[in-house]
């Protein structure tokens, strides 16, 4: 009984901690209405840099990306001029073609447990990849934009910064206050 003793209740812990001082962040600021800083349609070269940065062998319900990737595509300007005009046309007059609001669902084996059994599986929406190329493009603007209001301390949906680096952070916190003898 005594070993359980000194192991829930070490000596360092057996004193009260001295609380600790933070500071909160200021809050972020007022986000403008025109968050996104280039609301233009999208040119050649933001095009073309996009479709580079495709991953080949993805499924989508069109377009293969090597298809896209090819150099013959990439180095055509009737090619990328109709890409523009289609993505042009989706900025100008904020309506997007009907078929880019359809995907088609389907089931993956989680590979864990029974093949057969539904619950094992996971789904997954293949769309357009020309839905990927817009929605990419938007994301890419939007990053910047958005990275320059969050907190120091945000880390999830960030490059770089993933939650675990939020989790470790607190943990080793938690280690030093301890060791320290001061309250959180």
């Amino acid at each position: 009984m005594e070993q359980f003793k000194n192991h829930y209740n070490p000596p360092h812990l057996s004193t009260k901690p001295t609380p600790l001082q933070l500071q909160l962040p200021p809050p972020p600021p007022k986000i403008d209405p025109k968050f996104i800083n280039n609301q233009l349609p999208p040119d050649q070269n933001e095009i073309r840099s996009v479709i580079k940065i495709l991953k080949n062998n993805r499924s989508s319900l069109d377009l293969p990306a090597e298809m896209l990737k090819s150099e013959k595509n990439l180095e055509s300007e009737k090619f990328i001029d109709k890409l523009t005009e289609l993505y042009s046309h989706i900025f100008e007059k904020e309506e997007n073609p009907e078929n880019f609001s359809l995907g088609k669902i389907s089931s993956i084996w989680k590979k864990k447990g029974s093949i057969i059994d539904p619950t094992k599986d996971r789904g997954i929406t293949l769309s357009s990849l020309l839905v990927k190329i817009l929605v990419t493009i938007i994301v890419r603007r939007v990053i910047a934009s958005y990275d320059s209001v969050l907190y120091e301390g945000q880390m999830g949906f960030r490059p770089n910064r993933g939650c675990n680096d939020g989790v470790y952070s607190v943990k080793r916190l938690h280690q030093w206050a301890g060791k320290n003898q001061v309250e959180l």
